[in-house]
């Protein structure tokens, strides 16, 4: 069951879940190219919550994929993990259970066009 205070249109209660145990994947394009900050995951909270344990973020750029980092289970419903890299896609595995997730927000930090910022000078 996921918390009913979800912003997305996710079904509040169940979420969205693969149906195997291993090799699952979500993801997502971007608008356009963005730097993420982070991923934050909103995990279930009823009887199955451990399962994000060890599900892995990525992020994509064209056709190159990079491990942002990994999420750790501690008991809490959201899992914020950490990304710091440019990106037009996002995209997250679980190789060794099923993968469930409420919500996922990616966290994206407007960058400044550097030429923009030469020519006021």
């Amino acid at each position: 069951v996921c918390s009913s205070e979800l912003s997305s249109g996710i079904n509040a209660e169940y979420g969205v879940s693969t149906q195997s145990t291993g090799n699952n994947k979500w993801g997502v394009e971007l608008a356009q190219e963005e730097y993420v900050k982070s991923v934050v995951i909103y995990n279930r909270i009823d009887c199955c919550s451990d399962r994000i344990d060890g599900a892995k973020v990525w992020i994509g750029n064209g056709e190159s994929w990079e491990e942002c980092g990994t999420g750790t289970y501690t008991g809490a419903s959201v899992i914020s993990v950490p990304c710091n890299a440019n990106g037009d896609a996002i995209a997250i595995t679980n190789d060794n259970d099923y993968l469930t997730l409420c919500e996922v927000q990616v966290i994206s930090v407007e960058q400044e066009n550097p030429s923009e910022e030469m020519d006021e000078e």
